[in-house]
């Protein structure tokens, strides 16, 4: 019998096609009209553009993985660059941090020896804190925040500021007053301590949907796999702790041996809390805190453009700078604001205006934009705390056949499209493996 994918996100798409792979019958339901889940393209004003400017570095490997699976070469999806950290405030003060050709992690500590912008006593407290890092291998107490570590490591307010921050919010999508710690420092473990290459950035040639969610389609129906779009799962039939199949909006039923729910904690909560044994687990998951992302789409002359494909802002709403150029869109600069609640109730016609007189600060020589557009995802990734961590689920849960996939599964990455398409292959892998014991 075959096994039923709920949900056509990242995770829900890692799952099919690792099931797929090794023969499984398997059939992906989806309530939308695209594959792609949060991270896809959106159409504005005639131009795709992805829903949110997602950063993938060279430690992506599962997702790199799949790239090769689905036959799509890495150099026509990305431009891999090594590492270069550059942090401008508006008043034009710049700090750069260029990973050095060596092998990791001395890549970064002659990195931070070579920083500029930043003074002895920040490369000594930085390097310092790198090498305490490695020795006590990347742990600290679950309990701790990001803030709350990088104080106990004595870590210069200016360095904090300039450097750990940035990048705290960058990859938890979480102000480092709640971040957690532990997460943080699994993040800075898997991008410099084991290849020189994971820390590289792989600036997009193209939307998002041409990352994954396109070849993952063509991939899925060239295995004649039934995708059935624009259905929603609605209920869960459960016989005697064991799934049975789901129920969709339009009334039909769909058994099924195995199901993987692969759709946001919240949405998740609503097809278990009808069930006495999730119940506990549903109330966990409706209790996970969420944070926002917002990205600014700035269009100007088609001749604009930065020094680099990336640019960090410090001490403003504009967080990050990328040069849409790279993905054919000449004069569209897009802007992320991570951890972006301060923002949620201003009007897209205010921030809009604040960024693009940012932008003004940063570039004096632009011109204004030629119109701009923002895209809010109020629930782009979990608020990755210490708290939360003991809220994330497991991907088997105590119904026989039941699994769970999403980047909120316990994991120790933050919400990222790596640990979407993780969690999915390690749902399909408790599948496959329970096939081959029977």
């Amino acid at each position: 019998m075959t096994t039923l994918v709920v949900g056509g996100g990242w995770a829900g798409l890692a799952a099919a096609i690792t099931l797929t792979q090794h023969h499984h019958a398997v059939t992906l339901i989806e309530a939308s009209r695209q594959l792609g889940g949060r991270a896809r393209a959106v159409n504005i004003n005639g131009r795709e553009l992805d829903n949110g400017q997602h950063l993938v570095i060279g430690a992506y490997r599962h997702f790199l993985d799949y790239l090769r699976i689905l036959d799509v070469g890495e150099q026509d999806i990305f431009e891999r660059l090594p590492m270069r950290l550059v942090l401008r405030e508006l008043s034009g003060t710049t700090r750069t941090l260029r990973a050095a050709n060596l092998p990791a992690p001395w890549h970064l500590l002659v990195a931070l020896m070579r920083a500029e912008g930043f003074t002895r006593a920040e490369k000594r407290a930085a390097i310092g804190f790198c090498i305490r890092l490695v020795w006590r291998k990347f742990h600290c107490n679950s309990a701790l925040t990001v803030a709350q570590l990088l104080a106990q490591s004595a870590q210069p307010p200016a360095l904090i500021y300039a450097l750990w921050e940035p990048l705290c919010v960058a990859t938890l999508n979480t102000p480092i007053a709640v971040a957690s710690a532990q997460v943080f420092l699994r993040v800075l473990r898997d991008s410099f301590m084991y290849r020189a290459s994971d820390s590289d950035a792989l600036i997009p040639r193209r939307t998002i949907g041409d990352w994954f969610a396109n070849p993952a389609t063509r991939y899925l129906n060239r295995h004649h796999v039934p995708l059935l779009m624009n259905t929603r799962v609605t209920d869960l039939i459960i016989d005697n702790n064991v799934i049975q199949g789901v129920i969709t909006n339009d009334g039909k039923q769909y058994s099924a041996h195995n199901v993987i729910v692969a759709i946001p904690p919240n949405a998740s909560a609503t097809l278990m809390r009808n069930h006495p044994a999730l119940q506990t687990i549903a109330q966990q998951l409706a209790h996970i805190p969420y944070e926002p992302i917002v990205t600014v789409y700035l269009r100007y002359n088609a001749d604009i453009s930065t020094d680099f494909p990336m640019l960090g802002v410090l001490g403003a709403a504009t967080q990050w700078v990328f040069d849409r150029r790279y993905t054919g869109d000449q004069g569209i600069i897009s802007v992320v604001i991570s951890a972006a609640s301060q923002f949620r109730d201003e009007s897209n016609a205010l921030l809009g205006n604040q960024v693009a007189n940012e932008l003004a600060q940063l570039f004096p020589a632009w011109p204004r934009p030629q119109a701009i557009n923002i895209i809010r995802e109020k629930r782009a990734t979990f608020l990755c705390t210490p708290q939360v961590q003991t809220l994330r689920s497991k991907t088997n849960i105590p119904i026989n056949g039941l699994f769970l996939a999403g980047d909120y599964v316990t994991c120790d990455y933050p919400a990222t499209l790596e640990g979407a398409v993780i969690s999915g292959r390690a749902a399909a892998q408790q599948i496959l493996a329970l096939r081959s014991n029977r």
